[in-house]
């Protein structure tokens, strides 16, 4: 933290002297960027808990079935572009009206949206605080339409929730980027005069897919479509399900289920629940769980175990896989396949009830692929608390378990480091490890400045946005947002030197510039995904116009390799050194004439200075034709890539296409349908492009190209 940002904060009373020492002490480039007020008055139960049948308290005061958290809870804030969206429902007992507030980090504005729709309550009681009706919120990058789903524990289509046991509200286009003053409820889609609660995602009535819903969460995958999922049944009968937004259609995939409800009629002792969470991480579909038996005279009050599994298909609808990558497919019964430890084994209790396994559970995988996950449990008999880390560092066979570990209650992730984000003493900490240990060092605290009661961490583009409550004992309560900066991104102080590929040192971030001393390879990206530029002798661009968005929604930057440009046609005296010198090339290379004063690289059957643009004038528009590599896309096995083929025309893959299926999609760039011809660049297959879709079993290699014909420029790839 420099001085200058130093003055800035204190003139603009952010934070405090002691707060920012604190901070120089723990991590100097983790700072606190910007506080803003939400609103003055989120509703929040402040009665005391009550029974499933309690009558209305007569008074102001908001009892409640399960906790007093209601506003700045569940998956309640997103960052789009510039603007922080946040959901909440405002207070006191008698209003309850569900909230809509954007921030707009350029002109420091909050526009916020009433909606007509007011908190339900516990079965339909209004007076009794139902803490499990969170409202979430998902933005679509592809038409900026918003989604809320909302309000909503395991409803019946019967009684109170007749035609109303499932809310869902959804914008127009380009609703979340509008102009200050258009923020408002003309946005949303009406099903009905003052009605904006859709009974289903897709508009007709449908009670045997919507019903029994709860916990509703949004995401995205590395094709920026929008998923949501959500619980279907109960405690210890209870399944995932979760759907992809098509942006193209305006419609969702009908629901797909991960696991079986009613296990017990699929051939297991018991039915069964799950508690955790399926996200988006290191480019699949993950779930991490603990397991609520139907069995009630077991040691377990409530949950046991850890179960993990991932897909690597970006719908989530197949290749789902154990932490060992064994298949199987969903919906499934047995939950011990995907079994990965038992933390009841760690305490000596073994009588009826008396293993406590609730709460302080969560997980996330690095880009990297480390995978994390943390729970707890008690011995309700001896009383004691045990907190438990179990991970896997990307490569390893097992996980690895330990109780050395001070606990939390959620893990984020960033690039290859797994954060612990949480409040000390009413105020944000901050936490970090490098994926895959358990060394987690606090890198940010402070002792001073607002105490909240609670909040819920957001992590984009290497910022933290927390979303707090403060105390109090009233259901009015302001809400806040702190932006704080990891220092991983764009801040003056943070090191990205070290995170280029490997014989590449950093130029610029992103949004920068390269500066090119003789000849170089570019690369451009995060984490293990870049896109390259070679053999280039001229300044250029840090950015996705030039080079493609290799890694959606993460700062990027630029790191460059010398390359050694022979000067007359001598080129190699070995193989090795054709090696070292077309490193992007895995294929058959060959050092032709090696003897001679005119050898040559030869990569496959074609000269390797041909597969991209070193010594090529492309003034003449010969490479427009896609006669070379111009750029080269590094892309992951499974992971279905966008390309602009004005910046890359090559894709490198990383593993051989040989005995995997080759796809291809049009692109969706609403301005053309890709239409041409892809080639294997280092090993065999061609495949003529003529429809939308088109899959092919027969390449070789792991560098395709392709040469369009139609001149239309943007397409989509994956190799599985």
């Amino acid at each position: 933290m420099n001085l200058k940002n130093i003055s800035r904060l204190l003139s603009h009373g952010i934070v405090s002297a002691i707060a920012i020492l604190l901070a120089l002490n723990t991590q100097a480039q983790v700072q606190l960027e910007k506080e803003y007020k939400v609103a003055d008055n989120a509703l929040y139960f402040n009665g005391r808990k009550v029974g499933s049948n309690a009558e209305d308290n007569g008074t102001g005061v908001y009892d409640y079935k399960f906790g007093g958290r209601i506003s700045a809870h569940g998956d309640a804030i997103k960052v789009y572009k510039n603007f922080i969206f946040t959901t909440w429902y405002r207070g006191g007992k008698f209003d309850r009206h569900m909230m809509l507030s954007r921030y707009n980090t350029r002109t420091g504005v909050v526009k916020t949206i009433e909606f007509p729709h007011r908190h339900t309550g516990f079965n339909g009681k209004w007076w009794i605080g139902e803490s499990h009706n969170t409202i979430a919120i998902g933005i679509s990058p592809k038409d900026e339409k918003i989604h809320l789903l909302f309000d909503m524990h395991s409803y019946a289509n019967s009684g109170a929730f007749r035609d109303d046991y499932f809310r869902y509200a959804y914008s127009v286009e380009n609703a979340a980027t509008v102009a200050d003053n258009d923020f408002k409820l003309s946005l949303f889609v009406k099903d009905g005069p003052n009605d904006y609660n859709h009974v289903s995602l897709n508009g007709t009535a449908d009670p045997a897919q919507f019903q029994d819903l709860t916990y509703p969460y949004f995401f995205l995958n590395d094709d920026n479509d929008l998923l949501m999922h959500m619980r279907v049944g109960g405690n210890d009968n209870g399944a995932y399900v979760f759907s992809k937004y098509n942006a193209n259609t305006s419609k969702w995939d009908r629901l797909t289920q991960f696991n079986h409800l009613n296990a017990k009629t699929k051939g297991q002792a018991y039915n069964w629940g799950l508690y955790g969470r399926m996200k988006y991480v290191d480019g699949k579909l993950q779930v991490a769980f603990q397991r609520r038996s139907g069995n009630k005279n077991d040691k377990y009050e409530y949950q046991n175990g850890i179960y993990y599994a991932y897909s690597n298909d970006q719908s989530g609808k197949s290749q789902w896989k154990d932490h060992t990558g064994a298949g199987f497919n969903i919906p499934f019964a047995n939950a011990d396949r995907i079994k990965i430890y038992e933390p009841g084994n760690l305490v000596e209790a073994t009588g009826k009830n008396e293993v406590y396994i609730v709460g302080g559970f969560d997980f996330t995988v690095t880009d990297r692929g480390d995978v994390h996950i943390i729970s707890q449990v008690k011995d309700k008999k001896n009383n004691v608390v045990k907190h438990l880390h179990s991970y896997k560092p990307k490569g390893a066979a097992n996980f690895r378990h330990t109780t050395d570990f001070s606990g939390a209650t959620q893990l984020y992730t960033y690039a290859n480091n797994v954060y612990i984000i949480g409040l000390k003493g009413g105020r944000p900490f901050v936490k970090k490890a490098n994926g895959g240990t358990n060394n987690f060092t606090t890198i940010y605290e402070t002792n001073s400045g607002k105490s909240f009661a609670h909040g819920v961490p957001h992590i984009y583009n290497g910022k933290l946005y927390y979303y707090m409550q403060a105390k109090g004992d009233s259901t009015q309560l302001p809400i806040y947002v702190q932006i704080i900066d990891l220092g991983l991104g764009n801040s003056e102080t943070s090191n990205p030197s070290n995170d280029g590929p490997a014989g590449y040192t950093f130029s610029a971030r992103e949004g920068g510039t390269v500066n090119i001393t003789g000849t170089m390879n570019v690369a451009y990206g995060a984490g293990d995904s870049f896109n390259y530029h070679y053999n280039q002798t001229s300044d250029l661009p840090c950015n996705n116009q030039t080079f493609g968005d290799p890694k959606p929604r993460t700062i990027k930057n630029c790191y460059v390799k010398s390359v050694q440009v022979e000067t007359s046609t001598d080129q190699c005296d070995t193989t090795n050194q054709c090696r070292a010198e077309y490193s992007f090339f895995d294929g058959a290379m060959d050092c032709a004439g090696s003897a001679s004063n005119a050898s040559i690289c030869m990569c496959g059957n074609e000269r390797c200075d041909s597969l991209n643009d070193s010594n090529t004038d492309n003034s003449s528009g010969s490479n427009a034709s896609g006669a070379y590599c111009a750029g080269i896309a590094e892309v992951s096995q499974g992971v279905k890539r966008e390309l602009n083929l004005n910046n890359v025309n090559c894709v490198k893959f990383s593993e051989n296409l040989a005995g995997n299926t080759l796809q291809v999609w049009d692109s969706d760039n609403a301005s053309c349908d890709f239409r041409g011809v892809v080639e294997s660049r280092d090993g065999t297959g061609n495949l003529t492009i003529s429809a939308n879709y088109h899959s092919a079993d027969s390449f070789t290699g792991r560098v395709i190209r392709f040469t369009p014909s139609n001149n239309c420029k943007y397409v989509q790839v994956r190799s599985y």
